[in-house]
């Protein structure tokens, strides 16, 4: 499986790791190039220099095709703090000004996530300055075809340019991607502040990652429950339940309240998929032997899910 590296020229921190990869002397160019600036290669790992920001690049389809995207980012917070932080792309709202299409979740990959944070964590004595939290999953971009892991380090310039975190992230990085255990379950997160202690511990946990999580602050927003939904949907390994940080959860039943007088089993594009709000339906759903609550053992359920992602069920 390939992995294709995304710095970018406008981020210093985004430079300062490129530059760390670059000077471990494994990458070579390999002749091609990404809108005038060299490709480079090592083993199954493309690395590219990009003039626009991360969360702005949405053509990368049209020159790349790896198993996922690992966008080198500047992580910037009021607390200042510094920082190594991860998290996946998504967009809550209709406001696209960090990028990402409105009320649209990008496609994930829990088992590069933990491989990264599990790696990282066990350098913790060599970044003891450093805070190693998961972050929400926020902006752009969204619409690539294939899974957006964004890589950060922050979240002052003193930490945007600091060689020698740099090279240790970098080091950390390829050893991640070139190592990964299978991992077992996979849940979304929900509520809870942006940056979570809680999902944070889960991810380091034997057998357990996240595709994600939506804070407590976006789930004003009526549509991310059901980004939720769409996450699940958008994996390769799922896992039925969402986990939920109690600091910041809040109650489905005002929305399905309001889902029932407009039917039983609801058609929700937000998801390509259905709503199923009725309880004598969801019952005789779960009698049906071609269904099961364990997702692993039910093929039919497997076909279901990877044709509503791919919007093959109408």
């Amino acid at each position: 499986m390939e992995y294709t590296l995304v710095a970018s020229k406008s981020d210093k921190a985004s430079l300062t790791l490129y530059n760390a990869l670059l000077g471990l002397d494994e990458f070579t160019p390999t002749g091609d190039n990404y809108h005038g600036t060299p490709i480079y290669v090592y083993q199954n790992v493309s690395l590219v220099l990009a003039e626009m920001k991360g969360i702005f690049l949405n053509d990368l389809d049209d020159f790349f095709a790896p198993q996922s995207y690992v966008f080198l980012s500047k992580h910037r917070s009021e607390s200042g703090l510094p920082t190594l932080t991860a998290h996946f792309t998504g967009n809550f709202s209709d406001d696209v000004l960090y990028g990402g299409n409105p009320r649209e979740i990008a496609w994930t990959d829990p088992m590069l996530l933990k491989a990264y944070f599990t790696r990282l964590w066990s350098q913790r004595e060599k970044l003891s300055k450093y805070d190693i939290i998961l972050e929400a999953t926020h902006h752009g971009p969204t619409s690539l075809r294939r899974p957006c892991l964004f890589v950060e380090i922050g979240s002052k310039e003193q930490e945007w340019e600091d060689n020698e975190t740099a090279d240790l992230v970098a080091r950390v990085l390829l050893a991640a991607i070139s190592d990964q255990s299978p991992v077992e379950k996979v849940g979304i997160g929900i509520g809870g502040p942006h940056y979570s202690r809680k999902f944070t511990d889960l991810v380091l946990s034997d057998g357990l990652s996240l595709a994600g999580y939506i804070p407590k602050h976006s789930l004003v927003y009526s549509w991310s429950m059901q980004a939720g939904m769409q996450t699940m949907m958008m994996m390769d390994r799922l896992w039925g339940n969402p986990i939920i940080d109690p600091s910041g959860e809040t109650s489905p039943y005002p929305l399905i309240a309001r889902l029932r007088p407009k039917g039983n089993i609801l058609r929700t594009y937000m998801i390509n998929g259905w709503c199923v709000v009725s309880h004598e339906d969801v019952k005789t759903l779960l009698r049906d032997k071609r269904l099961s609550s364990e997702v692993f053992n039910s093929a039919l359920f497997q076909r279901v899910i990877r044709s509503a992602a791919q919007g093959l069920v109408t």
